[in-house]
């Protein structure tokens, strides 16, 4: 079975370097550099998968980006975002190095290989399990260590900004 495969790098950055790479690996031609998009919900909406094989990153905004919009996600356990993936059902995560390029591409394969119905309830699976992470959930999770840390650090010139948020907390729904 014959897969087509559709490179999109999305966002800024060395997008030069990243085409002279391609071109030297000779697949330039598959490759759409995008560069920055107004419209990135589009990017992982059109997308079946996002591919982050990051080497080292707390938690990747990306992943969870991605999963609001029904697109699966495959990453490294060095990626923080790893710890909310259910492997299979809202993506996948890769194992340690130094096989990384042959896993991804073994696992792209399964996932091309899946029927339409099975892919379809992946996609409904992310959405749902982005869900809980909320913009409002993650304010009140670290809200108590950031008035901890201004108290404790008077002489912090962006701490002070803090407190101009405290009063309008205060009445938002749990």
């Amino acid at each position: 079975m014959k897969i087509a495969v559709i490179r999109k790098v999305c966002g800024g950055g060395k997008r030069r370097l990243f085409l002279t790479q391609a071109e030297t690996l000779g697949i330039a031609e598959a490759v759409d550099f995008v560069g920055p998009s107004r419209v990135a919900e589009h990017h992982y909406r059109t997308a079946d998968l996002l591919v982050l094989p990051t080497l080292s990153d707390p938690f990747a905004n990306v992943c969870l980006e991605a999963l609001a919009c029904g697109c699966p996600v495959m990453t490294t356990p060095e990626n923080g975002a790893a710890e909310i993936l259910k492997e299979g059902e809202t993506g996948f995560v890769l194992e340690a190095e130094p096989k990384r390029a042959t896993q991804i591409a073994a696992r792209v394969r399964l996932f091309a290989e899946m029927p339409v119905a099975r892919r379809s309830q992946l996609q409904r699976d992310c959405r749902v399990s982005a869900e809980p992470f909320t913009i409002l959930r993650n304010t009140r999770e670290h809200w108590p260590f950031w008035n901890r840390l201004k108290k404790s650090c008077r002489t912090c010139n962006f701490l002070h900004k803090v407190h101009y948020y405290d009063s309008g907390l205060a009445h938002l729904p749990v």
